[in-house]
């Protein structure tokens, strides 16, 4: 607490002294550079959260500020860092936070809705029961094959069924091959706020049928059921991945082998893969890609060695928050975290029962999100960000 204050003790200043200042973007604060040479300029506002806090500039007063973990945070704009810090039970409309109401669904197939409104699944193409204000189709409804409302399995878009006032049921997931009508069983029973047409949409990895929901040759962030990232670094050792490392967002590529990666196929729940760490390592100028390996209780790392790269399976699962998870371990041992500690690492076991509950955020391999999948969703709940 006493550091949170001297956090706020150091910004709040900042904060006031700017906020009389017209001439620079949202984001940005406008500094003497040098102090007392009365050369003005804006600078971007770099803000660091003092523990889970997260932070954000927000979309209608450009003040930087930091998001509690109790609330959803939706970024607009990755580059500017633009969002709401909404509450759990509010929906964004227009760029703001606005209070949800429940209300009754309207007509249309059966299935589950979601929050007040009906709309479920039905006949294939039916459209899905109008929500109610706050109510919306539900996620993962049953029955129909893509119809508006209805669900197909498929990746897990990162909220819940469509809560936005009056909307139609959305879908939902995609429907890929040997979907059931759920994903993972799970429904997480939260709204999914609504974003504009073009926002950047991520998803994760959701099992069906006997696919535990990855595709070799894609892409993925991987991350702890508590949000955090796998990341890569520490003090005195850039390579090892551990919770939070110097090095974020990581697009890890699934692949068959070490020299050969596929397109498209997805992983069998029994099906071995390989992690390719296409970031490399931070001192190396060429971006080598890497793989990982490391065992009996060493930190998996990363190294440019193939014949040393470790092996993976993942079965399909829900985390306790109803989150889609994979089931990670090794093979043929398992999976677990390395040591006790405030950012752990993980390493493989011998015992095969060891595993690791991640998410795998689907991410593009170059780094290139304007484009589908991941632009251009409608601004439906298939597309939402959290």
């Amino acid at each position: 607490m006493k550091s949170f204050l001297s956090f706020l003790s150091v910004i709040l200043p900042l904060l006031v002294q700017v906020s009389g200042q017209d001439d620079c973007p949202k984001g940005y604060n406008l500094v003497q550079v040098p102090p007392g040479s009365g050369n003005w300029m804006c600078r971007h506002v770099d803000l660091v959260c003092p523990g889970h806090l997260r932070g954000y500039n927000d979309n209608t007063t450009g003040e930087s500020l930091c998001c509690p973990t109790a609330k959803r945070l939706v970024i607009f704009d990755e580059v500017s860092k633009s969002g709401v810090c909404c509450e759990a039970n509010q929906v964004v409309q227009g760029g703001k936070c606005v209070n949800g109401s429940g209300g009754p669904g309207g007509a249309g197939g059966g299935g589950g809705g979601g929050g007040g409104g009906g709309g479920g699944g039905g006949d294939a193409g039916g459209a899905g029961g109008g929500g109610g204000a706050g109510g919306g189709g539900g996620a993962g409804g049953g029955g129909g094959a893509g119809g508006a409302g209805g669900g197909g399995g498929g990746q897990e878009p990162l909220g819940g069924g469509d809560s936005t006032p009056g909307g139609h049921g959305n879908p939902g997931g995609n429907d890929n091959p040997g979907g059931h009508g759920k994903n993972s069983g799970c429904a997480s029973g939260r709204g999914c706020p609504r974003q504009p047409p073009d926002a950047c949409a991520l998803r994760a990895a959701c099992g069906h049928g006997t696919s535990n929901g990855l595709k070799y040759g894609s892409c993925y962030n991987i991350v702890f059921p508590d949000g955090h990232q796998l990341g890569r670094g520490r003090f005195g050792a850039n390579d090892e991945y551990i919770q939070d490392g110097y090095v974020q967002d990581i697009p890890f590529k699934v692949c068959k082998s070490t020299t050969d990666c596929g397109s498209g196929d997805f992983v069998g729940n029994s099906d071995e893969f390989y992690l390719q760490d296409l970031v490399g390592s931070p001192a190396d100028a060429t971006a080598t890609p890497g793989w990982n390996n490391a065992v009996g209780g060493t930190h998996l790392s990363m190294t440019t060695i193939a014949a040393a790269a470790g092996k993976f399976k993942g079965k399909s699962a829900c985390s306790a928050n109803c989150k889609c998870v994979i089931k990670l371990s090794g093979e043929p041992g398992g999976l677990g975290y390395a040591c006790p500690a405030t950012q752990p690492g993980i390493t493989f076991w011998q015992n095969q029962h060891v595993t690791l509950n991640m998410q795998f955020i689907e991410v593009p391999c170059d780094g290139n999100f304007n484009k589908a999948p991941f632009r251009g969703q409608g601004g439906s709940c298939a597309s939402c960000c959290q």
